[in-house]
């Protein structure tokens, strides 16, 4: 019936956008797309109005897919749809949060630019919105804990989401305790020696911000990276 549907599509319907498709798609096949009340729109010659995506996502998907179906839509609505604030990952994350903490998080962007980067750096692929989110409002508490003691540093730049990503993925594997001298240095630039690898982490992080102004800064994949290199090297010596 999705095939059927879109055969009616207008041409003058935006591109589709695979990206969106293939979210959809995945949503489906996993289980967690859920049936609300915005309906695919045929207008009253029967185009239609509004659904490409979903429609072409349940035919990707193969699955049998409950939506609302409207008809005889008045064609002179179609430049309106789709007009509206799309929640972004951290609105969901802020919802989620009041529902089971009863109060909003502190910067919950920010949270979940984090947690976006902790799942990067364990997973080859890039998270989705729920993924994320659901990730954040896991691990908030042990992201803020590492934010705090990483602290704010005098080149609040250079201990960006990513390099916090790093850590707090350090922090949930090894230990807050064991993660605490290495996020101490980094904080007050008090280094064990002067070939500390925390040090050379930190001098990188400080040039590639000041790179940044001639487009020539580091990835965040080369920053999660060296972050992570030089972590191991700091507890390597911590050990030894």
């Amino acid at each position: 019936m999705a095939a059927q549907y879109l055969t009616l599509n207008k041409p003058t319907n935006r591109p589709l956008s695979q990206h969106v498709v293939d979210g959809y798609a995945a949503d489906m096949i996993a289980g967690r797309w859920k049936l609300t009340h915005e309906a695919i729109a045929f207008d009253v010659d029967a185009n239609l109005l509004d659904g490409q995506h979903r429609l072409t996502a349940i035919v990707k998907s193969g699955r049998t897919v409950p939506v609302f179906v409207a008809f005889n839509a008045d064609p002179a609505t179609f430049d309106k749809l789709n007009r509206g604030k799309v929640r972004t990952t951290s609105d969901i994350f802020v919802i989620a949060f009041k529902q089971k903490y009863g109060e909003s998080p502190s910067g919950a962007t920010y949270v979940c630019a984090i947690a976006s980067g902790m799942l990067q750096g364990v997973k080859t692929s890039k998270p989705d919105k729920d993924e994320t989110w659901s990730y954040a409002l896991k691990k908030h508490k042990l992201m803020q804990e590492t934010r705090e003691a990483l602290g704010s540093s005098t080149r609040a730049a250079t201990i960006n989401t990513t390099v916090v990503a790093a850590f707090a993925n350090a922090v949930s594997y090894f230990s807050l305790n064991a993660m605490a001298p290495l996020m101490e240095r980094i904080r007050t630039e008090m280094w064990a020696a002067e070939n500390d690898p925390l040090k050379a982490l930190k001098a990188r992080l400080v040039k590639s911000s000041l790179d940044e102004v001639r487009g020539a800064a580091l990835s965040k994949v080369e920053k999660y990276a060296m972050t992570v290199s030089a972590i191991r090297a700091g507890l390597s010596r911590a050990s030894a």
